[in-house]
């Protein structure tokens, strides 16, 4: 039974396989139905065919009509003759319709033949699966599934258990971090306040306090005066060098907590200026500081066409002397020389701010 159940052939055909569903679709083919029919398809052919003039009919009927129109018919015999071949054709046709029930009878035993032992392996498959074998295998399987519940249960009474005490660590850890935050953010905006406070509260001393007779700018730049020495230095070292060392100079002479201006934070360039009305933080653009330095652009022009003039009358005659080449030298650095004045004034209050700022 094993080698026929790997083995299945059509003699016919000629086609043999090992797969069954294989064989079955090779049995519904057109070419197995071709081979299986083919005796009777000839008979059939051969059968229609007119004895005149060998032109053949797929039907009786046509075959018939046409013998009596068949120009090589003799008329002499036509009904006779056409009789008598209607009837050989009927004897014929008889021939191969036996040929064909043995071809018929052929197929249908093989096929009961394959159905036979295709019962006899699933009656096989019955005993095994219907008998003792499989009452034990059942137990087994139903062994094996109980195990697999109990199992089951275990592990979900587990993870239940788990879960419960991951959420209650998990509570804890959530009110343990709470509390630090809310501790850690207290302390951070106490510190932060009292940082604060303290430092407001040191420069609104010192400058409301501790420098609270301190001039004004205005002052300032009424106490300052210019001599030749910082008319020369304009002349030899260009304008920053010069109002640089001018203004640091002046502020020098003044005690600390008497200069009109102070800087709290060199790095972000806060200054504080002193006026009429108190003191008041300077702008982003510098604009009191600017006015500083142009209001003592015109002190230098001023002290040009006074002292300078004053002390070489010939400036401004004798062009070949030293001093007309000097006089030319400040009147020119007077006002920038050939760089950008406000540039140049940049420079010259980050050069004073340093000197400036509040020793805390």
């Amino acid at each position: 039974m094993d080698d026929y159940r790997k083995f299945y052939s059509c003699k016919k055909c000629d086609y043999t396989t090992n797969i069954k569903c294989n064989y079955e679709k090779h049995e519904l083919s057109i070419k197995h139905y071709n081979k299986i029919n083919n005796i009777f398809n000839q008979s059939i052919s051969y059968s229609l065919a007119c004895p005149f003039c060998d032109k053949s009919f797929n039907h009786r009927s046509t075959l018939w009509s046409h013998k009596k129109k068949c120009i090589k018919n003799p008329e002499s015999q036509n009904d006779i003759y056409l009789e008598d071949e209607f009837d050989n054709n009927l004897e014929d046709e008889s021939y191969y319709s036996e040929e064909e029930s043995e071809i018929d009878s052929e197929v249908n035993s093989e096929v009961n033949s394959e159905v036979n032992s295709d019962d006899e392996f699933e009656k096989e498959l019955d005993r095994k699966f219907n008998g003792k074998e499989n009452i034990t295998m059942l137990q087994m399987m139903q062994q094996m599934c109980e195990q697999n519940m109990q199992l089951t249960e275990q592990l979900q009474e587990q993870q239940k258990e788990f879960h419960e005490q991951q959420q209650k660590t998990n509570e804890m850890m959530m009110e343990i971090v709470k509390t630090n935050n809310n501790n850690i953010n207290n302390n951070i905006a106490i510190n932060s306040n009292n940082i604060s406070n303290t430092n407001n509260f040191n420069l609104n001393f010192f400058l409301n306090e501790t420098c609270k007779d301190a001039m004004s700018i205005d002052d300032f730049l009424d106490s300052i005066e210019i001599t030749i020495t910082d008319l020369k230095r304009l002349g030899k070292e260009g304008y920053v060098a010069a109002l640089t060392t001018l203004l640091i100079d002046n502020l020098k002479e003044i005690d600390i907590t008497k200069r009109p201006i102070h800087c709290s934070d060199i790095k972000r360039e806060t200054i504080y200026i002193r006026d009429l009305k108190g003191w008041e933080k300077e702008n982003s653009h510098k604009v009191r500081l600017n006015r500083v330095l142009n209001e003592i652009t015109r002190l230098n022009t001023i002290a040009l066409q006074g002292i300078y003039q004053k002390a070489y009358p010939h400036c401004l005659t004798d062009h070949k002397s030293k001093e007309h080449k000097e006089y030319g030298e400040i009147a020119y650095n007077a006002f920038g020389g050939k760089g950008d004045i406000d540039k140049l004034n940049q420079i010259i209050i980050r050069n004073l701010i340093k000197e400036i700022r509040i020793q805390k």
